[in-house]
């Protein structure tokens, strides 16, 4: 049975020492390929991913999707704010997502999320609340105190590792 995996936030060729360290890699080189190891690692080519924004810096939407055709499952790519319209015509022209759009609705398990690349409060009742699973914070907690119906799937949160959807449902329903 095909699995659902969501994650954010690879920043592909970003050669800043500030964002490859604190994720344990020594250059953006090891960094790019680890990332890629890890998620084929986890996902089989029959899984859904919803990537959740900032595919890559310092590269143009061309080389990004090389990286990116590396990648197996079926992706769906919610767009980030390093995306740029070069790198987004990129991403469209590559046929290497379902579909590229600025989040997703998704009911699943009884829930509906948003998966978006921005948190956003997405919660509009109690008794049904919505979720909101999310990157670009780069934070190492998946839950923001102030935001429980906020899930945050940034590489720094699961060792650089995507997140099965299953796994989500069971942290949130074990938080809220």
């Amino acid at each position: 049975m095909n699995k659902i995996f969501v994650c954010s936030d690879f920043h592909f060729y970003h050669d800043r020492d500030f964002l490859y360290e604190p994720r344990g890699f020594l250059s953006v080189e090891e960094m790019n390929q680890e990332l890629i190891r890890r998620y084929n690692e986890v996902v089989d080519e029959g899984d859904i991913v919803y990537i959740l924004g900032d595919l890559g810096l310092n590269a143009t939407g061309h080389e990004i999707c090389e990286l990116v055709a590396r990648l197996k499952g079926r992706k769906y790519l919610a767009l980030g704010n390093h995306d740029t319209d070069a790198r987004i015509k990129a991403y469209k022209e590559s046929e290497l997502f379902e579909a590229v759009d600025y989040g997703f609705r998704l009911n699943y398990k009884k829930k509906t999320f948003w998966l978006t690349h921005y948190p956003t409060i997405v919660a509009n009742y109690d008794d049904k609340p919505n979720y909101n699973i999310h990157g670009h914070t780069h934070d190492t907690n998946h839950f923001h105190e102030e935001w429980p119906h906020c899930f945050d799937v940034s590489p720094e949160t699961n060792d650089c590792y995507p997140m099965d959807l299953d796994d989500i449902v069971n942290l949130i329903r074990s938080k809220v």
